[in-house]
């Protein structure tokens, strides 16, 4: 099965991760596993939701969807699609507790991460799409400042 030897050649470090894992993307040739491989990859990397994440998420961004429609780039016979992304962590380090929810939307919004923590990676059947444009990437990337700023007040 391709999503397990995906996850069985993740890298486990960070150089590693850098050198390989844009390669092992190249090899899948496909920009996804879907809804169903996606949750399979991160059950086996140990990320796992709470139980009612799933259903809470889905509504909350389609609740922002809709609220923010005015937002969906229109021109001459081009309705781009817009993809919302919503995610919550809880982390807890010394006694000190990060709480962060935050949706977000995909395209440019006029905010660029001030520490590069990820890379956008090519996928193989859009080679063109800018991918830290993707709303996934900008949430994460938001979520890296979140725990940095965090870890960093922990240290203190």
């Amino acid at each position: 099965d391709i999503v397990r030897h995906f996850a069985r050649a993740m890298p486990s470090s960070l150089e590693g991760f850098q050198r390989k894992y844009s390669k092992m993307v190249q090899e899948v040739e496909a920009d996804t596993f879907g809804t169903w491989g996606d949750e399979l990859l991160l059950d086996l990397l140990g990320l796992t939701a709470a139980p009612d994440f799933k259903q809470k998420a889905a509504g909350l961004a389609l609740k922002y969807h809709q609220q923010n429609l005015h937002k969906c780039f229109r021109g001459e016979n081009l309705l781009h699609q817009r993809v919302v992304s919503y995610a919550e962590l809880d982390l807890s380090i010394q006694q000190q507790v990060l709480q962060y929810a935050s949706y977000q939307q995909n395209g440019y919004d006029d905010w660029r991460p001030k520490k590069d923590f990820l890379y956008a990676t090519c996928l193989p059947c859009n080679a063109l799409v800018d991918r830290s444009l993707c709303s996934e990437f900008q949430l994460l990337s938001k979520i890296c400042e979140e725990v940095a700023s965090f870890l960093s007040q922990v240290q203190r």
